[in-house]
Order: structure tokens, then C-alpha cells, then sequence
């Protein structure tokens, strides 16, 4: 998860509040994928919304 310290520390954002965002944007990656991505990605990505924290 180099991506998300990274994240927090250049933008200087609270940890928390990065990752209480992060099934908003995976929401929206579903959302956009349904209608324009490839469907093995879909699934992937549904799959991790199921087992959101884990």
C-alpha cells in the first residue's frame, strides 16, 4: 500500500479519512467498469466489494 502513504503524505491528508473514502471510489470504479470496462475487472472489483474491510 505504498500508493496510500504516499497519498497521505504528500497531500498531508489524515489516514483515516483516506481509507473511510476508499469504498466511495471503488464504487465508482464498479460504476464506470459496468458501462465501459472489462467485465473480468468487474468481477474482480465486485468481489472485493463484498468482503469490504477485510
Amino acid at each position: 500500500m505504498r500508493s496510500i502513504k504516499a497519498l497521505v503524505e504528500g497531500y498531508d491528508a489524515d489516514p483515516a479519512e483516506v481509507r473511510a473514502r476508499f469504498p466511495l471510489h471503488a464504487a465508482e470504479l464498479w460504476l464506470w467498469f459496468a458501462e465501459a470496462g472489462p467485465p473480468e475487472y468487474l468481477h474482480q472489483l465486485t468481489e472485493k466489494l463484498t468482503r469490504w474491510p477485510d
